[in-house]
């Protein structure tokens, strides 16, 4: 028994890859980098106001549980009705140009709302605001993936959604702080959070979503 243990074939030791910096991933990949970014900021600029349209509804608008679930159906059905449209867009003009309309589409959502306050107005609104959510999310994901390529691609997407999330963080804490102290806009002071959004998200647009690659 002693002959054979000595004749048993010994693995060599193998060499462990160098443990790497989440970051580091992304660092060579200047294109992904960039549009994690942008698309951080974006998502940044509409958290600033998106968690005070309910308080709106609520506290303003007087609606009760009965109209705020309206608004929040109409913004799903919204969504899941556009979706096979976006879908078939995004396979015939590409995601780029999907992302550039959609979000154009997103930078407007908030402006009709300064100049409405009727339940059936919001209804329709968040038709809309589904509408072109739907078309950005989807065009949004599978830009992601395409940038993120072959080379650890989940790792380089995860990433990406931890960037988002703290702009998500740091721009719904400034919300928080600028409700209550902006101008009144048409009586409202949430008004013209939501109006600073849109101006946010237009200045995101133009100066970053329009520099996206072609892929």
């Amino acid at each position: 028994s002693t002959q054979m243990m000595i004749l048993q074939h010994e693995p060599g030791d193998r060499k462990k890859s160098p443990l790497t910096l989440p970051f580091s991933v992304i660092r060579k990949n200047h294109q992904f980098l960039f549009y994690s970014v942008s698309a951080a900021l974006m998502q940044g600029t509409v958290a600033i106001s998106g968690p005070f349209f309910n308080v709106w509804y609520v506290r303003d608008l007087k609606f009760d549980y009965f109209n705020l679930s309206i608004a929040s159906a109409a913004t799903i059905f919204g969504t899941i009705i556009s979706l096979p449209f976006w879908g078939k867009l995004s396979d015939n003009l590409g995601n780029r140009k999907v992302i550039l309309w959609s979000d154009f589409l997103v930078a407007t959502v908030p402006v009709p709302y300064l100049f409405s306050s009727y339940n059936w107005q919001i209804w329709i609104l968040n038709f809309y605001s589904g509408l072109c959510w739907s078309g950005y999310n989807l065009s949004n994901f599978n830009y992601l993936l395409t940038l993120s390529g072959k080379d650890k691609p989940e790792r380089k997407i995860s990433i990406s959604a931890a960037i988002t999330g703290l702009s998500v963080f740091f721009f719904s804490l400034l919300g928080g702080y600028l409700s209550t102290r902006l101008p009144k806009l048409f009586g409202w002071e949430l008004k013209s959070l939501f109006l600073l959004s849109s101006v946010l998200r237009f200045a995101v647009y133009g100066l970053l979503f329009v520099r996206f690659p072609v892929h």
